[in-house]
């Protein structure tokens, strides 16, 4: 199973952009679809890639992931099947990330789990998806230790999902390392990305947690204190002593 047109969301920066690099280095890949929501970011990220890789195979998709309506007109534009996706465009929900936007979510909830379920969804129902889903997650959604905890819900029911993505659950506001519940959000989808293993068993299913990753703009929208924490303390010097792991 070769995996020849990809796409990966938040492409432009950190993860996304480190992914598509390698990416681009197996022969195999034919065509790496650029998702970014900023086309003057999408464009420098397109020029530094073909630079560093000397391949032109990289083609810009306009997308937020926080409007699901901008997802669903890039999946309109998708001409060719895609083999493989990369959910990875996520962050802090900007600089009001408990907002409720239009769909009931609040806009962390939307830019880390709702445009992604939008996206895969209007995808596989217009057949152009073939072989592999990645859904980057977190450490705190796999119990693993590290900086953030382990959700901490009480009965895993839909009404307590429901109450962290419209932001009415108190526990995450409460904890700086969760961040407006960012770690329940990446909980709940991992917990999508198993229930569509089992819903489409033709097509791979994966979560991982990626750790922490320098050159990320995820920092940049939290409160100063915390901004500062992160990126100048916790990246670049306690989270590589704990062995998570620093791109």
């Amino acid at each position: 199973m070769k995996n020849k047109r990809i796409l990966i969301t938040g492409a432009n920066i950190g993860l996304g952009k480190e992914a598509a690099r390698q990416l681009t280095l197996i022969p195999e890949t034919e065509k790496i679809y650029l998702g970014c929501r900023n086309r003057q970011k999408a464009e420098k990220a397109k020029k530094d890639l073909e630079k560093s890789t000397g391949r032109k195979i990289f083609e810009i998709m306009l997308l937020d992931v926080s409007d699901a309506e901008s997802v669903r007109r890039a999946v309109k534009n998708i001409e060719q099947s895609i083999d493989a996706l990369i959910l990875n465009a996520g962050g802090q929900g900007g600089k009001d990330p408990l907002e409720i936007t239009e769909t009931g979510m609040t806009n962390i909830a939307a830019t880390n789990l709702l445009g992604h379920v939008v996206l895969v969804d209007e995808i596989i129902k217009a057949k152009k998806l073939n072989n592999e889903v990645v859904y980057v997650s977190s450490e705190g959604a796999r119990g693993i230790k590290g900086v953030m905890k382990k959700p901490n819900l009480k009965a895993n029911s839909v009404a307590e999902f429901i109450s962290v993505l419209n932001g009415s659950f108190s526990d995450p506001k409460l904890d700086g390392s969760e961040a407006y519940g960012y770690g329940y959000i990446k909980y709940i989808g991992a917990l999508w990305t198993s229930a569509n293993a089992r819903l489409y068993p033709e097509i791979k299913f994966i979560s991982v947690s990626p750790g922490n990753t320098r050159g990320t703009a995820g920092y940049d929208d939290l409160p100063t204190l915390t901004r500062v924490m992160f990126k100048y303390v916790l990246a670049p010097i306690v989270m590589p002593l704990i062995g998570m792991i620093i791109v």
